[in-house]
């Protein structure tokens, strides 16, 4: 049986991509997903098979799986952009442009589909687009000033909490200043929602190897290896330090003539370690789904307004009324899903809930019940 290497069979792929053999692509993903199904680099590369095929479902999938790995990803940024703004969702397109942008600033590409974006959203010509905050704090990571990098990329935590690629940012700038207690907070906040998360699992295992935790240590450690067997991203980080040395993974080479491509979708698509990693892509608000898998992909992309609703409906399902509130307010003030927050509030007889309600009407144009609401509320205080 003939042998190959994960890294030169994922080369491989990406001419495959760039001839347009989509389908062989594909296929040549599923099989080294048989054998290695957290494995990053062949989901980047399956959804980039994906995307230029025109599936862009199932390119969606395949990219939201890299960021709950790797939210820093530069591609899966991109592609997210692209399927956004074919299906018309501009402010989508815009939001994971702009992640892409910060990713990298320089990338001249970007800086002229970003400014394409805001002049369809706003109408407004912008010439030249300068560094955002976290944009800077990652210039100044590259640039080894760290403690400047620190500082940007904690003011823009600071307003934007739920950003965290930006965490990711922070953690790793933390730790190559040897602030590692403060790095170890951060990734392990991090793997509160991204518990694969590849460089958090990463800086993590090696804090507390070198801090005499061992098996804490090594179990961080593994679980980065199955997300990237080859350990080149540890190599990366680490240099030739690295606690996870790098090493040469083969697999059997599929093929095509011989092997069941519709077994091999449905193994690959299907893997139980999927549901541990992120949620399905579809619509949350039609599935029972737990607090942490919301919370999970609101990680990922903060306005995602199914996965806050079906967040908002674990809460309340829980009786946490005062968590749900929070999410469902920030619907009203998106103006999201009005009609699904109004089913959800109509019948409570809290006041804060109430008002709420009355916000959501109001925001639907039903002022009558909007005032019957606020009267409502303004009884029960």
């Amino acid at each position: 049986m003939v042998e190959v290497s994960l890294r030169e069979y994922c080369d491989e792929v990406k001419g495959l991509i760039e001839s347009g053999s989509y389908d062989k692509a594909v296929a040549i993903c599923q099989h080294i997903l048989r054998y290695y199904p957290k494995y990053v680099e062949a989901y980047r590369l399956l959804g980039e098979a994906y995307l230029e095929k025109g599936d862009y479902s199932e390119a969606e999938d395949s990219f939201r799986r890299v960021l709950s790995a790797d939210p820093e990803d530069f591609t899966a940024r991109i592609g997210l952009s692209i399927i956004y703004d074919e299906r018309g969702s501009l402010e989508e397109a815009i939001w994971q442009m702009e992640r892409a942008f910060e990713l990298l600033p320089g990338n001249a590409e970007v800086r002229s589909e970003l400014r394409r974006l805001y002049k369809r959203y706003d109408g407004v010509e912008r010439p030249k687009i300068g560094l955002t905050t976290g944009a800077l704090g990652r210039f100044y990571a590259r640039g080894e000033l760290l403690q400047e990098a620190i500082e940007e990329l904690g003011k823009l935590l600071e307003k934007k909490p739920e950003l965290i690629d930006v965490q990711l940012a922070l953690a790793e700038a933390l730790w190559r200043s040897e602030q590692r207690l403060e790095a170890a907070e951060v990734c392990s906040d991090i793997l509160e929602k991204l518990p694969n998360c590849l460089k958090a699992n990463l800086i993590l295992g090696e804090i507390w190897i070198n801090r005499g935790y061992r098996e804490e240590g090594e179990a961080h450690l593994m679980v980065a290896q199955a997300l990237d067997p080859e350990n080149e991203i540890a190599q990366e980080l680490f240099g030739p330090s690295s606690p996870l040395p790098l090493r040469t993974v083969k697999i059997p080479r599929f093929d095509f003539e011989e092997a069941d491509i519709e077994e091999v979708e449905e193994v690959a698509r299907e893997p139980a370690w999927l549901r541990e990693l992120l949620p399905e892509s579809k619509e949350l608000v039609e599935e029972v789904r737990t607090i942490e898998e919301c919370e999970s992909r609101l990680a990922i992309r903060p306005d995602d307004h199914e996965a806050r609703l079906a967040l908002a409906q674990a809460y309340k399902r829980e009786g946490n009324l005062e968590e749900a509130i929070e999410h469902y307010e920030k619907l009203v003030q998106a103006s999201a899903l009005l009609d699904k927050v109004i089913e959800d509030l109509k019948d409570e007889e809290n006041h804060l809930a109430l008002r709420l309600l009355g916000d959501a009407y109001l925001k639907a144009g039903r002022l009558e019940e909007a005032l019957e609401a606020y009267r409502k509320a303004l009884k029960k205080v």
